[in-house]
């Protein structure tokens, strides 16, 4: 892997917050405005949601003259820490301080603004009442008080429970919270709980602003505004439209450009008392070097380093990876790699392949996560997976085998474990029938493993059909607890999903059917390949899942006798991104089963 000629992809990085070091994304400016910025995350799933924007705000911000820092707090994205971490409120504090401090330093930035997004702004302010070398601020989404935020999360956690049913949550240790997928102890809510403006005491500094940012029309936490002028900063309130965009699926997710530009005109106006230098390239010297030695994460218990980069494509694009290598000798030739869930970047559903990735290399596996293109940090654009076929396109498999072929060549591993969940196991599927190197692929959920434009609108057009047809449908309208005006939109909505995702002609699809007698059962002929090659293959499914229903109803599951490779498993709860923490331990215990049997089957070396 290689780090990148220039800034625009980024530069990873680790900084050394205390307990544990954080990962971080560099993007320099081709010009200088002065100052710099450090961009702050929110959490759990908004953070996730929202990584291709915040990259893009990076970028933007780069791209007018300002030196951007992009931070995955600990405990979350790529940085080190557990959610059990004790400390965890001051290790998210520590970690901004360091950030800043970075884009501040020897020849760096002369102002630094924090640009915080819920959970992110208020650890901001946190850290600039602790003396962070923080002069502004941009707060969206930021409550004046921890205990509204810790609120907000309890509520969407119920309401993530009602929407999928989830009626027996995982036990967890008293007072914990778990929401959507992610987990809060009892220790970190209670201190984000005692968090609150109106106790911290920031150094009063002439000139300092800050820019508070609505919420898709809902308005600025009066306190917070009330706070900053009474600390004399300069308050600014503003619009904060597309709020509601970025935080939508990553596949959905756009980023918010009028708020870029809002932001952009109100940095500007920053009355620095310094003369702007020239334009340069050149970085703060604090920055790692481009062209010098990767930046490595190193286990504190000494089991396994981490090592971010990119690989270069041979149409000169770049997909991001990070390796993950045991620090004393490995188990051979072996190496995970653990695709993207969809959208998501490399972290995986619920940050699991980062979890994956260590457990193994403590255990001397090799692994890496990879972004393919458009998403995570890979070049690309990441808009054009709102057509859901985006993600079943043959050149993602082409990218995955040349990030095989990339690995190989500097490492000397030639055998492959393919590991994804959606579109990333649709890829191992794919890469296990192409790659000779592949000896087995994991595949958590996958939608499809054939991909045809019509496939969308047939699903969209059973489940209409199983909705108008199931009586307790008719009997909850009949019974009053369902008007038949709901019942009509419900039909409504559903026969619009068809028409989006488009109807094939009743020719096409009988040509479609003639081409598949004609041929042999696509499916079944993969299935006998994978077999005659002896690859080892699990197929995973939560309930519902639309894919499991159409393998049983063409018969495929009847015949699993005939692909002894194949092991067919239930994952609990219906839930296709693994939320619920059953469900993630399930897929952790299954991605070991095959790991382990691989290496009991493996050539010693």
């Amino acid at each position: 892997m290689s780090t990148p000629d220039r800034f625009g992809g980024g530069l990873p990085l680790y900084l050394d917050s205390a307990p544990h070091r954080s990962f971080a994304m560099f993007h320099g400016a081709s010009g200088d405005r002065g100052g710099g910025v450090i961009l702050l995350p929110p959490f759990g799933w908004d953070e996730v949601c929202s990584y291709r924007s915040r990259r893009a705000w990076a970028l933007w911000l780069a791209a007018a003259g300002y030196p951007s820092l992009r931070l995955d707090l600990p405990s979350a994205g790529d940085s080190e820490g557990t959610p059990d971490a004790a400390g965890r409120l001051a290790n998210w504090t520590d970690a901004v301080g360091c950030g800043a401090e970075r884009l501040r330093g020897p020849g760096g930035c002369g102002w630094i603004t924090a640009i915080g997004v819920g959970l992110g702004g208020l650890v901001g302010l946190n850290a600039m009442a602790m003396g962070a070398e923080i002069d502004d601020l941009v707060l969206w989404a930021t409550p004046s008080r921890g205990r509204t935020l810790v609120r907000e999360m309890r509520a969407f956690a119920g309401l993530e429970a009602s929407r999928f049913g989830i009626s027996e949550p995982t036990p967890l240790p008293t007072g914990w919270l778990e929401v959507a997928g992610f987990v809060l102890s009892e220790q970190t809510l209670d201190a984000l709980s005692a968090l609150e403006v109106a106790s911290m005491a920031p150094e009063r500094r002439s000139g300092r602003r800050a820019l508070l940012l609505e919420r898709d029309g809902l308005p600025v936490d009066p306190g917070l505004a009330a706070w900053l002028r009474g600390e004399g900063f300069d308050v600014t309130e503003g619009p904060g439209d597309g709020y509601g965009a970025m935080m939508a699926e990553p596949a959905e997710a756009r980023p918010p450009e009028d708020v870029f530009a809002q932001v952009g005109d109100w940095l500007a106006r920053h009355e620095d008392p310094r003369p702007h230098r020239a334009s340069t390239d050149e970085r703060p010297a604090a920055m790692h070097p481009v062209g010098g030695p990767a930046p490595q994460l190193v286990d504190p218990d000494g089991a396994f380093g981490e090592q971010p980069g990119w690989l270069e494509l041979a149409d000169g694009g770049r997909l991001f990876a990070v390796s993950c290598a045991p620090v004393a000798s490995g188990s051979g030739e072996l190496t995970l790699v653990l695709l993207n869930a969809g959208a998501v970047r490399r972290t995986g559903p619920n940050r699991m392949w980062v979890e994956v990735a260590r457990r193994w290399a403590a255990r001397g596996v090799n692994s890496v996560r990879l972004d393919v293109e458009g998403i995570g940090d890979a070049d690309g654009d990441g808009t054009a997976y709102a057509d859901v076929g985006e993600f079943y396109v043959p050149h993602l498999v082409g990218q995955v085998r040349q990030a095989l072929d990339a690995l190989a060549g500097d490492r000397a591993h030639s055998r492959f474990v393919l590991i994804g969940l959606c579109s990333g196991a649709y890829w191992a599927f794919h890469g296990a029938l192409e790659d000779s190197r592949v000896v087995a692929a994991v595949m958590l959920n996958p939608r499809v493993l054939y991909w045809d434009s019509g496939l969308e609108a047939r699903r969209a057009a059973r489940e209409v059909g199983g909705s108008l047809a199931r009586g307790s449908s008719w009997r909850r309208v009949l019974e009053g607890r369902v008007s038949p005006a709901r019942m009509l939109g419900m039909a409504i909505v559903l026969i619009r999903r068809i028409v989006r995702a488009g109807i094939e002609s009743p020719a096409r699809l009988r040509d479609a059917r003639r081409r598949r007698r004609a041929g042999g059962d696509e499916v079944e002929l993969a299935l006998d390949r994978l077999r005659d090659s002896d690859k080892r293959l699990l197929l995973a499914f939560s309930g519902s899942e639309p894919l499991r229903d159409e393998l049983e109803r063409d018969g495929h599951l009847s015949q699993l006798a005939r692909w002894p490779n194949l092991e067919l498993a239930d994952l609990p709860g219906s839930v296709h991104t693994l939320r619920p923490l059953n469900a993630q331990r399930a897929a952790h215990d299954l991605i070991d089963r095959v790991v382990e049997a691989e290496l009991e089957s493996s050539p010693t070396t």
